[in-house]
């Protein structure tokens, strides 16, 4: 069975839609080809695939996780913690990579003394 380029693409993005149709780009691009334009249809490949390769990043790894001088990974270490210690570890983590620092620091708070309280009344 032939995939168009489209089908193949969401294939590669695990089945989730993409922003844009490929195959209707690349039939603008194969209209500017035959009229002597400079676009070629590959090209609409290539753009697609890059495409897809910073969705994956964004998703697999963002910068606001993998930016650290340390070249270690957010993931790397709150995965080895409780929820809330990890979530609280990851909000302090990016907290300079995002745009509200102070959200995230707030945030980082929340789940501290959730852990607090947690841990708390299991003492008790």
């Amino acid at each position: 069975m032939n995939q168009t380029l489209n089908e193949y693409l969401v294939e590669l993005n695990g089945g989730e839609p993409l922003s844009i149709n490929i195959d209707e780009v690349n039939k603008e691009f194969d209209k500017a080809y035959e009229k002597g334009g400079y676009a070629h249809p590959m090209t609409v490949a290539d753009i697609a695939l890059e495409t897809l390769k910073e969705i994956n990043d964004l998703v697999n790894h963002p910068p606001h996780y993998t930016s650290h001088p340390s070249g270690i990974e957010c993931i790397q270490i709150t995965e080895h913690m409780g929820f809330c210690l990890g979530n609280a570890i990851k909000y302090i983590w990016r907290a300079d990579l995002k745009e509200d620092a102070i959200e995230d620091l707030k945030k980082a708070v929340w789940y501290i003394n959730r852990e607090i309280e947690r841990r708390s009344v299991a003492n008790n």
